[in-house]
């Protein structure tokens, strides 16, 4: 028997965006944005600020500076789908940094001396204005500010380096040495004379 049935049209179907990105990212890599519509509808994008640092292709922004930079997601729907609501994200944009270990040799038992990383910018190879922080990872040493103390005992030590920075991603190295039952030994350059030896 044939049926009767009374609809109400009330409009667009609602979507929301979900657009999460990372805190920094370095500014020689690739950020791949990654913002989804609740419909399946493509999600288009804009920087609303720090055009000075960054470009956008597609959906990638490319840092050519660090800084900080804010996208917006945005979807502006369709014949079924409302426009969602735009969602912006803002991340610090960093340079690179690459930590060198100064070598350490074989130390005696009870041996104290000063352990020092050169910090340089990963892009430029060249040495900036950051102080590491060190770190015992294992072994019988102890560390204050940059200078170890080795134990009593014999063993590998591991020293751990951070350096990090306002316009700097947070870098990490490691460096190991031997406690032996031989006594240590260190050479040091002399500091102040006239001569010809750089830094």
């Amino acid at each position: 028997s044939n049926q009767t049935f009374n609809m109400k049209i009330i409009g667009k179907r609602p979507q929301t965006l979900t657009f999460t990105t990372v805190n920094e990212t370095r500014i020689d890599q690739v950020l791949d944005l990654n913002g989804t519509s609740s419909a399946g509808l493509t999600v288009s994008y804009s920087i609303t600020a720090g055009n000075s640092i960054a470009n956008l292709s597609s959906n990638r922004f490319n840092c050519s500076r660090a800084g900080s930079g804010t996208v917006r997601a945005r979807q502006a729907g369709s014949g079924t789908c409302a426009a969602a609501v735009a969602v912006d994200q803002t991340f610090l944009v960093k340079r690179p940094l690459t930590l060198v270990f100064d070598a350490i040799g074989d130390m005696g038992r009870n041996q104290q001396f000063v352990v020092k990383a050169v910090v340089l910018d990963g892009i430029t190879n060249q040495p900036v204005q950051v102080s590491p922080t060190y770190s015992i990872i294992s072994g019988p040493a102890t560390v204050n500010g940059g200078q170890i103390t080795c134990g009593n005992t014999t063993g590998v030590v591991q020293v751990r380096a951070v350096a990090t920075g306002a316009a700097f991603f947070t870098t990490t190295e490691t460096a190991s040495f031997n406690v032996t039952n031989k006594q240590g030994q260190t050479i040091l350059f002399k500091q102040g004379e006239s001569g010809g030896l750089r830094d």
